[in-house]
């Protein structure tokens, strides 16, 4: 997204290991770009910055940014929205993982947050060491309507065997809950 509306498309980077508010908690940085691919500017977010803590507390080693994924306009405000993994988040189960469905307001800070994990509104039925949201994409909109679908990989998913994996396919409402999911 053009989140400083220079034109310009900006990036988010994770940073999965990232210690602030609690070690290895994670933290994610929205890189603005100038037209020759350096850096002008960048902002975090994290238990300590960008307001995510307003919403959310991420735990030691949680792993917040192991996988960013652009969502476009989920909220119809204007701004580029992002879906953020924590593959070890452990609400619920030990590493059971958790996405979560950041909100971005125009200053680049999380306007609203929604979860979506083991013990949370966008509840999936997740196991230890299922590692959900280590993986995440965009793959456009299945059903028509008019949101894209999330694909989100769980690497420690056991059905079939130890360890197998699976992909969830998250339908999503325009408050980021998962109104529909289907595992692969």
């Amino acid at each position: 997204g053009d989140w400083d509306g220079d034109g310009i498309p900006d990036m988010a980077v994770g940073a999965c290991w990232d210690d602030d508010g609690s070690s290895g908690a994670g933290a994610i940085y929205i890189i603005f770009l100038n037209s020759d691919g350096t850096v002008k500017a960048m902002t975090k977010i994290s238990n300590s910055h960008g307001n995510l803590a307003s919403f959310y507390t991420l735990d030691n080693n949680d792993r917040f940014g192991c996988s960013i994924a652009a969502i476009g306009d989920l909220n119809s405000d204007g701004v580029a929205d992002l879906a953020v993994g924590a593959d070890f988040d452990d609400d619920g189960s030990s590493n059971a993982g958790a996405l979560y469905i950041l909100f971005m307001t125009a200053n680049v800070t999380v306007g609203g947050a929604q979860k979506i994990g083991d013990f949370w509104p966008s509840y999936i039925d997740l196991f230890d060491t299922e590692r959900f949201g280590g993986s995440i994409a965009s793959i456009g909109d299945l059903d028509g309507d008019g949101i894209s679908e999330l694909v989100v990989g769980a690497t420690g998913d056991d059905d079939g065997s130890s360890s197998a994996g699976a992909v969830y396919v998250l339908f999503l409402s325009t408050s980021g809950a998962a109104v529909t999911v289907q595992k692969i």
